[in-house]
């Protein structure tokens, strides 16, 4: 009996473990021909994510010069209205182009 105690504890525990996930960006076509591409990686949450989810990021945003952030060079950021279905983290959109929608904001400096 205890041991069958003991396996399912184990299989339990196993089954709650998040694995991180890297997600890679759609390029980001943005106004004056800047584009932003990269991946960011969470700690494997499934659903509404906070700055804490994201454990690492690398993004370039491109025009006539480049601007590359890392996790290791870039300073803390603003998150709301970020998730995760597992596959694709999604940031929400203003409902009528005038309400705000979600932020997801790394800076440099």
């Amino acid at each position: 009996m205890k041991k069958w105690i003991t396996i399912t504890a184990l299989l339990l525990l196993t089954s709650v473990t998040t694995l991180s996930q890297t997600f890679t960006l759609n390029p980001m076509k943005l106004a004056n021909g800047w584009v932003v591409t990269g991946n960011i990686t969470t700690d494997g949450t499934v659903g509404p994510l906070t700055a804490a989810n994201i454990v690492d990021w690398n993004l370039k945003a491109s025009q006539t010069t480049d601007f590359t952030g890392t996790e290791r060079d870039s300073n803390d950021f603003n998150i709301s209205g970020v998730s995760t279905d597992g596959k694709f983290i999604h940031v929400t959109t203003s409902p009528d182009g005038i309400q705000d929608g979600g932020t997801l904001y790394f800076s440099r400096g």
